[in-house]
């Protein structure tokens, strides 16, 4: 039994080395740049998505190191707010920069601390969430699923990453220990809003999540919940109003929506519903910017272009809502396959090549067996959940609708990186499901017997 109460730390401590050694073998690997196929030279880490952050994250410490005040520090909030601000702060701390003068990002500068620390913040988390965990499953399930989130490919792959995502998740693990033990304390309700909020600015996502949290409270409170609701709301909505304000006292303009969750919809997905081209959706574009004497240059004007852009969408949604749902549905399916490559394929891929993901199709052979597998574990699990009498009754509908939400808000984008916050919810299934497995497997083999 000794040994049994310590195999949760073991995986823990085993999960903690790999993401640290994982961090600095990738960083001293890949810090480099290298030319794409257009000739360009770029990043091997610090590219796309990550670049735009960093980019952020410079002009944040710059502003700071030229006093600056806080709230007016960094560019427009155009993608995630927090995340750059770490970024940023991290360089301030250890006296390095980020970008020289040249405009290129600094290599060797000990960038490999940041994963490092983050993989430290969600490790601690998840020892908290393992003394949650005591409490509602017997042993062996509760080590199932501290092993699942210690050590499964596609979560962990996150924390040697210079991506949102692990910060992200630690999150998500502060918000599981505070639902696994809703109370009537007002402070913890009133705190657990503050961490929804603060996971909105670093992911937008989170700026929809505090609507099934809230469904969950009026499940677990009833007729009793009108003030864990209003508390909770009331620390998600401080946030939220003080990143506007952020916005609005650096810009004069007063927004909580940045510019990627108006602009990506209408990327990705208008001219799909319409039915036309990527040119002919642009060339509308381009002739509404021209008449109203609007320009990329000025945040104001963005502002304008992104609500444009936004409208849309939603005009190609009200039209084609049931093409949308066939996309969405197809999409989701995609999005559902796991994917423990997503970040080494990042390090080596050059997605200025046509059919770049066409080198990576081999992984399918690996990823959609684990998928299945995984998936037939966790619904063993979910289904086993209703029957069993020493959990939470709530805990299998809070699964429920978690999931539902990340795959109906984000499932229609068909990147399966998307959808890996649905993998802590499904870790509780993973557990119930594997030991149920096991149950029946070592019962199997004494009635042979």
């Amino acid at each position: 039994m000794i040994i049994k109460n310590k195999i949760p730390y073991i995986l823990i401590f085993v999960g903690l080395i790999y993401s640290v050694s994982i961090s600095i073998f990738n960083t001293l690997k890949y810090d480099a740049y290298r030319v794409n196929s257009v000739g360009t030279e770029t990043h091997s880490i610090i590219r796309t998505d990550v670049s735009q952050y960093w980019r952020s994250a410079h002009e944040f410490k710059t502003d700071l190191e030229n006093g600056t005040d806080l709230f007016k520090a960094g560019g427009e909030n155009r993608a995630i707010y927090l995340y750059p601000k770490i970024i940023g702060s991290y360089f301030m701390v250890i006296g390095q920069q980020i970008m020289d003068e040249k405009n290129m990002f600094v290599l060797n500068n000990y960038k490999f601390g940041i994963p490092i620390l983050q993989s430290i913040f969600y490790y601690s988390l998840l020892t908290l969430l393992y003394f949650k965990l005591k409490n509602l499953f017997n042993q062996r399930v509760t080590i199932f699923i501290i092993g699942f989130l210690s050590l499964e490919p596609t979560i962990i792959q996150f924390h040697g990453s210079y991506w949102t995502e692990s910060i992200y998740f630690s999150f998500l693990l502060l918000i599981l220990i505070l639902l696994l033990d809703l109370n009537k304390n007002l402070r913890n309700l009133f705190f657990l809003g503050l961490i929804v909020g603060v996971s909105f600015l670093q992911r937008n996502v989170s700026m929809y999540l505090i609507i099934p949290i809230l469904i969950y409270i009026i499940l677990c409170f009833r007729k009793n919940s009108f003030l864990p609701l209003l508390t909770c709301f009331s620390g998600y909505i401080i946030i939220v109003l003080l990143l506007g304000y952020a916005n609005y006292v650096r810009s004069g303009i007063y927004y909580i929506t940045p510019w990627d969750q108006k602009d990506a919809p209408f990327v990705k997905m208008a001219h799909k519903l319409n039915n036309e081209t990527d040119e002919i959706k642009y060339e509308k574009l381009n002739k509404w910017i021209s008449k109203n004497n609007l320009s990329y240059e000025n945040e104001f004007d963005r502002r304008k272009i992104a609500d444009y852009q936004h409208e849309y969408f939603k005009d190609a949604l009200k039209k084609n809502f049931f093409h949308f749902l066939q996309i969405h549905a197809w999409k989701s399916l995609q999005s559902l396959i796991l994917d423990p490559f997503t970040i080494q394929n990042e390090y080596t891929s050059d997605k200025t090549i046509h059919h770049y993901w066409e080198k990576y199709s081999y992984q399918f052979k690996y990823r959609i067996p684990y998928t299945i597998i995984i998936y037939f574990i966790v619904f063993v699990g979910f289904i086993r959940m209703f029957k069993k009498d020493n959990i939470n009754k709530n805990l299998p509908f809070l699964i429920f609708i978690m999931i539902s939400f990340y795959t109906v808000i984000l499932g229609w984008v068909g990147v399966p990186r998307y959808l890996v916050p649905n993998l802590f919810f499904l870790s509780f299934c993973f557990g119930v499901g594997l030991d149920d497995l096991i149950k029946y497997i070592n019962n199997f083999k004494i009635k042979k017997k």
